[in-house]
């Protein structure tokens, strides 16, 4: 093999210190030595980026505990993240509601504020996120240079790299430079990641929370919210992962002959199974007169999916007829992924599932349409719903974008 030269070498170490970053984050604490065999770098190459990091306070050394204190020579010393070095901000804009945290470089969050109000256009919806991104970040007493980087995640087709929202049918959002629109909206001139709400979640659960994947090398993350996505990600055992795609699996045909979806397709996915189908079921239920305990709470207030959630809870038949009907679908969708991807794990997220009892609905209808040869090692995972998912998962990316920057 020739030797590599010349413009080569300033990206040779940048590769290299985004390889040990990765490997300290995922595996620290950890030895030198381990991490050179991991890497296949040099013990030198290895030594000298991590003097760099520890001067910089990005890494902590410790003394090797497992090591017995009778054994001779001097102990080792491993390396870890320094989750004190840094400070991120992560921020989800959605057209219902806004959400915003700011966490350390392992995810434990500092502060966190979020904002109910309903927004019809990406203007409005962009200048609520970002107006509570500069009001959690004054009240939290700090200002835009404590933070190292800024995700912002929001739905919609987005090139991450040049920080584009693509599109977004349903709302009819069209080639926007989120970046640069949130830039301008905070005054924040550092690192600023805009990622796709669902692949924001999938970098949450990589960098936070890897313990939902199994072990998995590669996956399929379905989220089920007022729409359903599915991103597949590669590279999970020993990288942060690598997602492929938005994963629009809300718009797969479940049934041709099913209603019309806002797409114009009939009987998606997201008619079926998504939040927004299971309420309007809930509200055409009521102007039916035949669910007295959802006609009672949507008297006074807009029903929410807990209500369904506590119906099935106190034996409304058609709340349990709606959520049955809506995981019978989404089984069948999953089935289908498993089916032909093969994915070493499906991870679910989905706020029906906050009730334990609908995993056994769902899980019973998902082995009747796996095939014959997934159903023997299909592998299945949980990630609990939490409504700052999606702005937990934007700082992951923000921390994983900053780990790639090379360091003088």
């Amino acid at each position: 093999m020739s030797e590599i030269k010349g413009n080569n070498l300033p990206r040779i170490k940048v590769t290299n210190q985004a390889l040990i970053r990765e490997a300290v984050y995922k595996f620290g604490p950890i030895s030198r030595l381990d991490i050179s065999k991991r890497l296949d770098l040099t013990f030198p190459t290895i030594t000298t980026n991590i003097s760099l990091m520890l001067e910089d306070g990005l890494l902590v050394e410790k003394g090797d505990d497992s090591v017995s204190s009778a054994t001779r020579g001097r102990k080792t010393m491993l390396v870890d993240i320094n989750p004190k070095s840094r400070l991120f901000m992560g921020v989800e804009m959605r057209r219902h509601a806004s959400y915003a945290l700011i966490v350390d470089l392992k995810g434990n969050i500092i502060a966190k504020k979020s904002l109910k109000s309903f927004n019809d256009d990406y203007d409005g919806s962009l200048k609520e996120a970002c107006n509570l991104a500069l009001s959690l970040l004054n009240e939290s007493g700090m200002t835009w240079s404590d933070i190292t980087g800024l995700g912002f995640c929001l739905p919609g087709i987005v090139d991450s790299k040049k920080g584009v929202l693509e599109i977004h049918p349903r709302f009819k959002w069209k080639n926007r430079n989120t970046k640069e629109d949130v830039k301008k909206a905070t005054g924040y001139d550092g690192l600023i990641s805009i990622v796709n709400n669902t692949c924001a979640r999938v970098y949450g659960s990589s960098l936070f929370n890897s313990s939902v994947f199994k072990g998995a090398d590669h996956a399929a993350y379905m989220y089920v919210g007022t729409g359903i996505k599915c991103p597949l990600v590669f590279s999970l055992r020993n990288h942060f992962g690598t997602i492929v795609g938005e994963g629009e699996v809300g718009h797969m045909v479940v049934n041709p002959s099913g209603p019309e979806c806002e797409c114009g397709n009939h009987g998606c996915l997201e008619s079926y199974s998504s939040e927004n189908a299971i309420l309007r079921e809930a509200r055409k239920a009521v102007s039916e007169n035949k669910s007295p305990l959802l006609s009672s709470i949507s008297s006074t207030r807009e029903l929410e999916i807990g209500d369904i959630l506590s119906g099935m809870d106190q034996g409304d038949e058609e709340c349990i007829r709606m959520v049955t009907n809506a995981l019978e679908y989404l089984s069948l969708a999953i089935a289908n992924v498993n089916n032909f991807v093969k994915p070493d794990c499906v991870v679910v997220e989905c706020r029906l599932f906050e009730r334990e009892e609908n995993k056994a609905i769902f899980e019973s209808a998902l082995k009747r349409n796996l095939s014959w040869n997934s159903i023997l090692d299909y592998n299945l995972s949980y990630v609990k719903s939490d409504e700052f998912n999606g702005a937990l998962g934007s700082s992951a990316a923000a921390i994983r974008d900053n780990l790639q920057l090379f360091m003088e």
